[in-house]
């Protein structure tokens, strides 16, 4: 007897079923064991031929499935569901004994002469009938279940007896036979087992023979990975679902693990971070990608267009080939793709390391205040309770939650994931709410589901009424703190980069070897070319879905730098639901086509790198004007100038965080972006040629222009990748000025000039010294002044601003120095 394991996301079990089967290549023979297994399984009958394992997340089933057995032994049949829904009663009946044999017939008179007359004999009595024989056994029975709203039951009961034989007609003759005794009818079959256990939520697949557990789980985990390249929030949310369950399916299935960490990290199906930055990638990205995406569509239109099996060799052979040579390119690009990320890896560990070098160098001051009073909005503590609290907040167990957009903690992971599946389940970031979020003093009380919002964390200390020393010290904690959770989360994302680089370069390894078997051993037959063809179509998808990351990363960089939307973004092209997936297996040219319809709707229009450029500067969407305001800021208090002097940083805000200009933002000008900067050294000098770095944190807020569906639209909060740039000063006195870019842009070299054009003027930035600039002298320095010349957006008709100077309180770095 065989077993055959047969999943499905939905599937109705039938007497339609054994077609499905069929075309799957299972053709069981009766008292075979069939494997079931679906999240929504319909179960209307079943057969008598076979034995029964059902399992599913959702059954439905009729109300009564009876099964009359008709071998022996009966039918063994376990149903085991996490939920139940609507009345079920299984029963399951041996099969009937075997009827007695008819007794025999009696012989007839014979004929004898008497007197010389024929004189009748009388007839035999017939034979008695045999008894029938016993009925067999009732089926083994097991339903398991977590939930139901009406209790399902079930019965085993023994099969019929066999009905007793007949008597025996009774011979003809005078008299004639009596009819012999009818044989009595067998004695009912014993009943089998019927077993139904109510078992805990966690606890109803326990005991699953592990290989089918296994089975079910990689196919829940194909679905799971469907849904997931839906990408919208919904199917995101279902995907989540299909891991879950395949994990406690199988807990060793580092698929299901890995996939379901990418949708809780808000990354792609690729392992790309949601939130990744994408000014440094998206110019070589664009010029690829139409060129890209049409080899794609290539490769199933070769497919579309064959007719016969000549047909079929040929372009199958001719497109494999060319499929070989760009695996090969993309095996090559993965190997690079996979030294950069180990780079990065590297990088993103140094600057945290960084940040904790500057944390470690103000530890002194709070052991040196800990114990200084510290007054908030309506509660009074410690320096060093407030720094505990803020301390552990970034380092303890305190879960850190980034969804594009913003950046907020929670001091409780499972509230955390709550807030996330919500985003999930909605589309909506909970954070896109004005006043989400508590400041330290409900950080300090606490709270089961408390979120805390560092922006609030700075406002509350910077209004508060501390001294000048204490709320200084208190700034600088809650900064290095929040850069130190970006730090962590930008170091986690550089480790799964470069997991997913290093998980390409296997793919593609084994793609390209594959292909060149394929190409090896070439033939005609039928039976390689369906082979053929089923290859080719997966190594499509996977060019499929490089495109797709790629594209994701054009529509990443039109969100950054246009505000638009990347929500239809999606991963499925050329991929279809597992189920139609495996039933068209047999029919890989249709197979094909049907994946065919998705890839149609491949984006064509990708905007390239230059077009956002000239987009920003000339031609954006009508009702809006480009402007190109100049915002100075000026720093001249003496205590920030002498950390300056020191070698060490200083940071300042402009229009945001703990310390906003105090000057006036125009309210009318939206999606206010860098667009050359300009620096002046009052009184500092150079002796000779000198180096000044000036980096833009990556968070940045974007008033998003008003639109006749959204006249009031939410602020745009950013936290990226920060990006430097340097100042180079020629030697002088009595002030030193520079410029980024130091020269006009050419007319050769289209695209951005510097690698932070682009992002937001309102933002945290960080100035610092070069440690080897020893021909800089800041000694008699006196001011501060840094000109952004801006791109912006006023309505049409409006008077353009000119000239907004801010004067802005910057913080003075406690810290080693500035390494980079």
């Amino acid at each position: 007897m065989s077993t055959y394991r047969f999943f499905r996301d939905s599937l109705i079990v039938d007497d339609s079923l054994f077609a499905r089967l069929g075309n799957a290549g299972i053709v069981p023979a009766p008292g075979d064991t069939l494997v079931l297994g679906a999240a929504h399984c319909i179960l209307s009958s079943l057969s008598p031929a076979f034995n029964y394992t059902i399992l599913a997340d959702t059954l439905t089933p009729s109300p009564v499935v009876s099964v009359n057995a008709v071998s022996v032994p009966a039918p063994t049949v376990s149903v085991i569901a996490n939920t139940i829904a609507g009345p079920f009663r299984l029963v399951v009946t041996g099969a009937p004994g075997t009827p007695g044999a008819p007794g025999n017939k009696g012989e007839d008179g014979g004929t004898v002469i008497v007197n010389g007359k024929p004189v009748q004999l009388p007839g035999e009595d017939g034979g008695p009938g045999q008894n029938g024989g016993p009925g067999n056994a009732g089926g083994s029975l097991l339903i398991r279940y977590g939930n139901a709203a009406t209790a399902p039951t079930a019965a085993a009961p023994g099969g019929a007896g066999g009905k007793g034989g007949a008597g025996g007609a009774g011979g003809k003759g005078k008299p004639p036979g009596k009819k012999g005794a009818n044989g009595r009818n067998g004695a009912q079959g014993p009943a089998g087992t019927a077993i139904i256990f109510h078992a805990p939520a966690d606890q109803v697949l326990s005991g699953l023979n592990p290989d089918f557990a296994v089975g079910w789980s990689d196919y829940r985990t194909d679905v799971g990975e469907y849904l997931f390249r839906r990408f919208d929030a919904n199917n995101q949310l279902l995907a989540l679902a299909e891991f879950n369950a395949a994990i406690e399916l199988n807990p060793a299935n580092t698929r299901a693990v890995t996939l379901r960490n990418r949708i809780l990290a808000q990354q792609t199906p690729g392992g790309r971070a949601r939130d990744l930055d994408m000014a440094p990638d998206y110019k070589d990205v664009s010029e690829g990608l139409l060129g890209e995406t049409q080899l794609v569509l290539s490769e199933f239109l070769a497919l579309q267009g064959t007719a016969t099996e000549d047909e079929i060799a040929a372009a199958t052979k001719d497109q494999l080939s060319l499929v070989l040579q760009q695996l090969a390119d993309r095996l090559h690009e993965a190997n690079l793709d996979a030294v950069s990320a180990a780079d990065g890896v590297k990088v993103a560990d140094a600057d945290a390391s960084a940040i904790q070098d500057q944390a470690s160098a103000l530890q002194q001051e709070v052991t040196d205040l800990q114990s200084h009073s510290l007054s908030l909005t309506d509660l009074v503590t410690t320096v060093g309770a407030a720094a505990g609290a803020i301390t552990g907040l970034a380092t303890g167990i305190g879960a850190l939650v980034s969804i594009p957009g913003a950046l907020a903690a929670s001091d409780n992971p499972q509230s955390g994931l709550t807030k996330v599946l919500k985003f999930l389940a909605d589309g909506k970031s909970f954070w896109d709410t004005k006043g989400i979020g508590g400041d330290l003093t409900d950080l300090l009380k606490g709270g089961g589901d408390a979120l805390t919002n560092f922006t609030k964390v700075y406002q509350e200390l910077s209004g508060s009424s501390n001294d000048a020393t204490v709320k200084q010290l208190m700034l600088q904690i809650a900064t290095l703190n929040l850069q130190y959770m970006v730090a962590n989360l930008r170091r986690q994302q550089a480790r799964d980069t470069l997991a997913a680089a290093q998980a390409r370069v296997t793919d593609y390894t084994a793609e390209v070897q594959t292909a060149n078997n394929l190409l090896g051993q070439w033939s005609a037959d039928k039976a390689f070319l369906d082979g053929a063809v089923g290859v080719m179509l997966d190594v499509a998808r996977k060019l499929a879905d490089l495109v797709a990351e790629d594209f994701f990363i054009a529509r990443r960089a039109l969100e950054i730098y246009q505000l638009e939307d990347a929500s239809s973004v999606r991963f499925d092209y050329g991929r279809l639901h597992p189920d139609q997936d495996n039933d068209l297996l047999p029919q890989p040219v249709e197979r094909a086509q049907v994946s065919l319809q998705s890839v149609a709707a491949l984006p064509a229009d990708i905007i390239t790198w230059h077009d956002i450029f000239v987009d920003l500067n000339e031609s954006l969407s009508a009702g809006f004007d480009v402007v190109h305001p100049v915002v100075e800021v000026t720093i001249d208090d003496p205590a920030v100038l002498a950390s300056l002097q020191q070698g060490k940083g200083v940071r300042f805000s402009v229009g945001i965080g703990p310390n906003p200009a105090t000057g006036t933002l125009p309210s009318n000008v939206f999606e206010l972006k860098v667009d050359n900067l300009e620096l002046e050294l009052t009184g500092a000098s150079a002796s000779g040629a000198a180096t000044m770095w000036i980096q833009h944190t990556g968070h940045w807020f974007m008033k998003r222009r008003p639109t006749a569906d959204n006249p009031d639209p939410q602020d745009v909060e950013f936290t990226l990748f920060p990006h430097l740039e340097a100042f180079n000063f020629q030697a002088g006195t009595n002030g030193l000025s520079a410029k980024i870019p130091a020269q006009p842009q050419s007319n050769v070299d289209p695209g951005p000039p510097f690698s932070f054009w682009g992002r937001g003027v309102l933002a945290d930035w960080h100035l610092f010294t070069d440690s080897s600039s020893n021909a800089l002298n800041l000694s008699l320095l006196t001011a501060i002044r840094l000109t952004m010349g801006c791109i912006g957006l006023v309505a049409q008709g409006t008077q353009a601003p000119g000239t907004l100077q801010l004067r802005v309180q910057a913080v003075r770095e406690h810290a080693v120095g500035a390494r980079h």
